[in-house]
């Protein structure tokens, strides 16, 4: 499936811009027919989403002249989302208060399950793989850190009759806040059980298990954001949603690690990716976000895996063993490189038969039997759960090194991670290993002289990482039409004056 992008402001031939519009039109029309994995449009409105091209409701406006519906504001990229006319969509992109248009396509998880029943009782080695126990020896468990797992939800894992929880204390005291930013399922609850799978493998303390399912930082605070369904699909805009959600409360919450194991189902540049827009924000503003690679194979890596400011994992088969000396990488397992030429993904972790927390009367729980494991556990497989793996390994870093930046530990776990003999080119830069990450001393950066997407950058100005402080951006509030980018002193500039208020985003919080 390919994706449709617009943009009013590329410099490209008529002939090609009219290829591109016949394109959109095309995949507007196929979006109702791809069945219950896709959000559907209704009649004959597409969903798409719009970059605006300044900071007034003018394009928002012309929206509704056409017919359209304006549904809900993206102010983390200066977009909104909107269901606009397929026979309109060509005069919308060539609209002069409108920068960029995109179809707001569906979101895909990469957790797999697997039939290998005499798989069922095995305790797992994947902490011990990645040298996780190197770090609980030194008293690093993740205490004071917090990762956002912005998946289907997290459940809070108690059992049933005690109170005990695999998040904490008593009822889950670690997952500090649940929220929903889906505009298909507004509570924050996981009824599909990928995001609880998930935030077993980062952050559980295997309390239920009496201690045989730990997962990676075992005393890490955690916060979920829910963007997808019930059923598990999602729109690209509820994920760009959510991660608006974590930029506007980043400083009560204090989140420092993202967890993406879900990617959009249709591939775009990372130049005119909404999608990748916002994990770039993100990483700007000091987040960690980790990225699956995908369960899709050879060649293609979409939103945000693609992006070269993320981390994104791939994954690897540890075959039943601590030993990494056995271990293999899956034909499932995606892999490629980014369109700044660097190798993808960034280093593989354990994503094959972990077992991990089980979401109660989820989907998960109820058409996957075969795979629970001492009723509170399933077995996960896919490169969500390798995601993860390296998202408990992120926050005991920083557990460590608090002061170090995305870019410092994106670094850091290239140049820590290790090689063995069946590695390939599938492994970017190899095999996670958290007590060599811990052992450095390297303060270097990634992604120096990398150019960041040009959703974020004004027409015919490309950007590149080195050589700009960053430092002093807020990128929540900016005003895109009103800046003077030839002079501009990037660490001095307010970017916090714009009012983008009185968006309903109807989320729900639990304490």
């Amino acid at each position: 499936m390919a994706v449709a992008s617009l943009s009013p402001e590329m410099r490209i031939r008529a002939s090609w811009w009219q290829w591109i519009l016949r394109l959109v039109l095309i995949v507007g029309l196929l979006l109702p027919l791809l069945g219950s994995a896709t959000p559907a449009a209704s009649g004959d409105l597409v969903r798409v989403i719009v970059q605006r091209a300044n900071t007034s409701q003018a394009a928002e406006a012309f929206v509704r002249s056409l017919g359209g519906e304006v549904l809900m504001d993206l102010h983390l990229i200066n977009a909104f989302v909107a269901k606009v006319p397929q026979q309109a969509l060509s005069l919308l992109a060539e609209h002069p208060d409108v920068r960029h248009v995109s179809i707001d396509g569906p979101l895909t998880r990469h957790g797999k399950m697997d039939e290998d029943a005499f798989w069922k009782e095995l305790e797992n080695t994947y902490n011990l793989s990645v040298e996780a126990h190197k770090a609980w020896k030194r008293g690093l468990f993740g205490e004071g850190i917090t990762v956002a797992v912005v998946d289907s939800g997290v459940e809070k894992h108690t059992a049933r009759g005690r109170i005990i929880s695999d998040f904490g204390d008593g009822v889950g005291k670690r997952l500090r806040v649940r929220v929903s930013t889906s505009t298909l399922s507004p509570h924050p609850n996981d009824r599909y059980g990928h995001g609880t799978a998930v935030a077993g493998i980062i952050g559980g303390d295997g309390a239920i298990s009496e201690g045989k399912y730990v997962g990676i930082a075992p005393r890490v605070t955690l916060v979920s954001v829910k963007v997808g369904g019930d059923d598990g699909t999602g729109y690209e805009s509820d994920l760009v949603a959510g991660l608006q959600w974590l930029y506007d409360h980043k400083d009560e919450l204090g989140v420092r690690v993202i967890n993406l194991s879900v990617t959009a189902a249709t591939w775009s540049s990372y130049h005119e990716s909404p999608l990748d827009a916002a994990v770039e924000v993100m990483w700007f503003n000091g987040f960690v976000v980790v990225v699956a690679a995908g369960n899709n194979g050879d060649g293609i890596l979409y939103p945000p895996a693609n992006d070269p400011f993320v981390i994104t994992v791939g994954a690897v088969n540890e075959h039943g063993t601590p030993r990494i000396k056995d271990d293999t990488i899956p034909e499932w397992s995606a892999w490629g490189t980014d369109e700044a030429g660097r190798v993808k993904p960034d280093l593989v972790a354990p994503g094959v038969r972990l077992v991990t927390t089980l979401a109660p009367r989820s989907v998960f729980s109820e058409e996957h039997e075969e795979w629970v494991v001492d009723d509170y556990y399933i077995r996960f497989s896919g490169t969500s759960a390798s995601a993860a793996v390296v998202s408990g390994a992120v926050a005991l870093l920083l557990q460590k090194e608090p002061d170090l930046t995305p870019d410092q530990v994106k670094y850091r776990l290239w140049a820590s991670a290790r090689s063995w003999p069946n590695m390939n080119e599938r492994a970017g830069h190899g095999y996670l290993s958290v007590a060599r990450a811990l052992k450095l001393r390297t303060t270097e950066s990634a992604n120096e002289g990398v150019q960041i997407s040009e959703f974020l950058t004004p027409p015919d100005t490309p950007i590149y990482w080195d050589g700009v402080n960053w430092g002093g951006v807020n990128w929540g509030g900016v005003n895109w039409g009103g800046v003077n980018w030839g002079g501009v002193n990037w660490g001095g500039v307010n970017w916090g004056g714009v009012n983008w208020g009185g968006v309903n985003w109807g989320a729900n919080f639990e304490d």
